[in-house]
């Protein structure tokens, strides 16, 4: 189990009370850095930038900029992308198309979260990195 306080997130959230809530949790777990970004061309920027790759990815699946599948290509050999951990509020067909679109792509998913994230589900998670 790594030290929470070495943990880099990005937190990819449009809704402004989700982002904060998950934000929130994961600075009471003590995780060090938690970068947000709050549409599809923000969240590519965040990967595509300076620095080592997250530790953990946050992705919610309906995002202004893109949708869902365009989006996980856009994260194909992006720098910063470390394993991606699929939130929404979507129906379960929509987390399951998401899922096979990652697995397609090769893309690092650890698992898929219904909104709002349960904080113990978060701990145990975050725990485990």
């Amino acid at each position: 189990m790594a030290d929470p306080g070495t943990l880099s997130v990005l937190v990819a959230e449009d809704s402004r009370l989700q982002r904060r809530v998950l934000v929130a949790h994961l600075q009471r777990l003590g995780v060090g850095t938690v970068v947000e970004a709050d549409d599809c061309p923000r969240t590519v920027a965040a990967l595509e930038g300076e620095g080592a790759p997250f530790d953990l990815c946050f992705l919610d699946l309906n995002m202004p900029g893109d949708d869902t599948d365009g989006l996980l290509r856009s994260l194909v050999g992006t720098r910063r992308l470390g394993p991606i951990t699929i939130t929404s509020a979507e129906t379960t067909e929509a987390m399951e198309a998401a899922e096979a679109t990652c697995s397609a792509l090769g893309l690092r998913r650890l698992e898929t979260t219904p909104k709002p994230v349960d904080p113990a589900a978060l701990a145990a998670l975050i725990a485990a990195l």
